[in-house]
């Protein structure tokens, strides 16, 4: 009985991810005016900040850490938020987790930790240097 169970958690669990992942990509490729690689970033930010949001009453009750503050703490818990769920995805998908893939995790963490406040506000955040000025 527990047998089945745990399969039709381990079933729904799987069904569920897929539509969700299938619901964010179409969203992105749905807008036009932004470019792809921008849409992929405010989507991770909406994702890790819902997450981050979430978890930063309990890591402040349990260690003191305040994880939405400018610096390290918000820097280190995007880092391995994105290890986290890139685990979780290539698991899910029954990918091998090389080190190339950890090197690029760690970067998109990096990059979405340090420009936190400026990714969703387009005039802010720049790929690249402006020649219109």
């Amino acid at each position: 009985m527990l047998r089945l169970f745990t399969g039709f958690a381990g079933a729904l669990f799987k069904g569920l991810y897929f539509t969700m992942i299938a619901i964010m990509v179409i969203r992105m490729f749905t807008k036009k005016k932004e470019s792809l690689l921008r849409r992929f970033l405010c989507t991770s930010y909406r994702l890790y900040a819902a997450i981050l949001n979430w978890l930063d009453p309990y890591i402040k009750g349990y260690l003191g850490i305040n994880i939405l503050d400018d610096g390290y703490p918000r820097v280190i818990a995007a880092i391995c938020l994105s290890l986290g769920l890139g685990y979780i995805l290539f698991s899910l998908l029954h990918m091998r987790f090389r080190f190339w893939i950890t090197l690029a995790l760690i970067a998109h963490g990096l990059f979405v930790g340090k420009q936190w406040d400026l990714i969703l506000n387009p005039k802010d955040f720049q790929m690249g240097a402006r020649i219109d000025e």
